[in-house]
């Protein structure tokens, strides 16, 4: 792959920062410099983030990677895929949040000089998760990671109620213990890299598949150890989950969507930029994360069994569907790496649509609370469509993008014959299925709790409904022409492959 000096990858950092400063001074009212300010920031990194995807993902043999700044800075494939991913779903989260936030000030919920601040953080959400994706340095990776946890738990207790404050809170002290972890193992391949590569090299991400296998087997298991505890953490798995339920259900709808779909995904790429490197050499590492996945799919599906509030049983099956990611990536192989990255871009399609369903459903019923839902398939036929696209999805059901991802990460584990996390992951897909046909069930046909508050409700405005139709509709395309990503994906895996096996830049 070719090389190309260039300081474009900073581009992608710039653009939402720059709009996050702009907001933050001059946003006091509502029209371009607020909401017309955030929406260009998001366009012009999604712009740039095409242009690196053209360039890394779909240039046949003029594939290149971009580094600038003596390769701190640096976006390959998979770095692209998922800026091209973030700014995507991030685009129509943002378009929805424009009609969502003035309901809010409609309902008296928040004042409309609180939107400063809300565009603020998401544009500052926006430049963080950038900043990860082209960080090549190991401190500047973990500086990254922790901003973008500052700006998450402000927009989680954006409501400054007593519920939203306690998990923010609760966000922050299990994230950033969690991270402090992973700054260790950070301290800890440095040190072990010092002897083996020169100069500022043993500092850069891209260099740890050069010396995985040939610094001291405790040193690398136990930054590995650090590694899984810090980027767990920050992905939501048991046991480091208590903060994802509270920030999710206490969080606004489009920061909900932006948590399951978005945030909890850089857990996930940071673990494949570590993690899966080592684990190719060591299979213990294997066997520990594929178990801990596996219990942690399980017991967070029959977790979300147990909730009545939309938004916590959502939150509740992100916290199964991410493990599948962490078994596939973990295996080290082509095909998990494959199945893994698949379900990382599934899931933040399917979750955020589920999320913004579940914000519509709010809005009309003014309730989270299923059992007092009912009989809204005819009063709101756009969004339950979209709920069931979603729900299918997620369990991953035949003819939707779930079933591709997950059918892949079965293959892996069957090469790697662990038979019996390909059982626990077959199972938790039958209970993910049942878990949403019952609350879909209960939502759109059963009988509400309040028949005459239910006549009134209708379907959500257009600039609500028309972002879930636009993810529902990328959903069915990719279940149905899957081969329309497979060359994405192979390029993105190839990427980790390539510095995994101690390939260069």
């Amino acid at each position: 792959m070719k090389e190309i000096a260039s300081i474009l990858p900073f581009m992608l950092f710039l653009f939402p920062a720059s709009a996050s400063l702009i907001v933050a001074l001059f946003g006091r009212k509502k029209g371009f410099l607020r909401e017309g300010i955030s929406l260009l920031g998001v366009v012009l990194s999604l712009v740039f983030s095409c242009y690196f995807c053209n360039r890394t993902l779909f240039n046949g043999s003029e594939t290149g990677k971009f580094t600038a700044f003596y390769q701190n800075i640096f976006i390959d494939g998979f770095g692209s895929l998922m800026a091209l991913l973030v700014n995507v779903i991030l685009l129509l989260v943002l378009l929805y949040s424009f009609s969502y936030m003035k309901t809010l000030i409609a309902e008296g919920k928040i004042l409309n000089k609180n939107l400063r601040f809300y565009y603020t953080l998401i544009s500052a959400f926006n430049a963080t998760m950038m900043l990860t994706f082209i960080a090549n340095h190991l401190i500047l990776f973990f500086i990254a990671i922790e901003a973008s946890t500052l700006a998450t738990a402000q927009l989680v207790g954006f409501f400054r109620d007593k519920h939203s404050l306690e998990a923010a809170y609760k966000y922050m002290v299990l994230i950033i213990v969690g991270i402090a972890f992973s700054l260790m193992g950070c301290v800890l391949i440095y040190s072990a890299s010092v002897p083996h590569l020169t100069g500022h090299n043993a500092v850069l991400l891209s260099e740890i598949g050069r010396i995985a296998d040939i610094i001291p087997k405790n040193v690398a298991l136990l930054a590995v150890a650090f590694f899984i505890i810090g980027f767990s953490a920050k992905g939501g798995l048991i046991p480091f989950h208590p903060w994802l339920p509270d920030a999710h259900s206490e969080a606004p709808v489009p920061v909900s969507a932006l948590l399951s779909g978005l945030i909890i995904k850089i857990g996930v790429y940071a673990f494949a930029r570590t993690v899966t490197v080592f684990s190719r050499h060591y299979p213990v590492i294997i066997l520990y994360v594929a178990a801990v996945a596996c219990i942690s799919m399980l017991l967070g599906i029959l977790l979300a069994y147990a909730q009545n509030d939309l938004k916590r049983l959502l939150a509740a099956s992100s916290i199964s569907q991410i493990s599948y990611i962490f078994t596939g990536l973990c295996l080290g192989s082509y095909v998990g790496i494959y199945g893994g990255i698949f379900h990382l871009v599934n899931h933040s399609m399917l979750k955020s649509l589920l999320f913004l369903t579940a914000g519509s459903l709010m809005f009309a019923a003014k309730t989270r609370s299923i059992r007092d839902m009912g009989g809204l398939y005819k009063k709101m036929p756009i969004t339950s469509v979209c709920f069931f696209v979603g729900g299918l999805g997620i369990a991953g059901m035949p003819l939707f993008s779930g079933f591709h991802s997950k059918f892949a990460i079965f293959a892996a584990l069957g090469q790697q014959q662990l038979w019996w996390a390909l059982a626990v992951s077959v199972l938790t897909g039958v209970l993910t299925l049942s878990v949403f046909a019952w609350a879909g069930s209960r939502i759109f046909w059963g009988r509400p709790a309040d028949s005459e508050t239910m006549e009134q409700i209708k379907e959500v405005p257009f600039a609500m409904w028309a972002p879930m139709a636009i993810v529902a509709g990328i959903v069915l395309v990719i279940g149905l022409y899957p081969n329309l990503i497979y060359p994405i994906l192979d390029s993105a895996s190839q990427s980790i492959l390539t510095i995994a096996e101690g390939g260069s830049l």
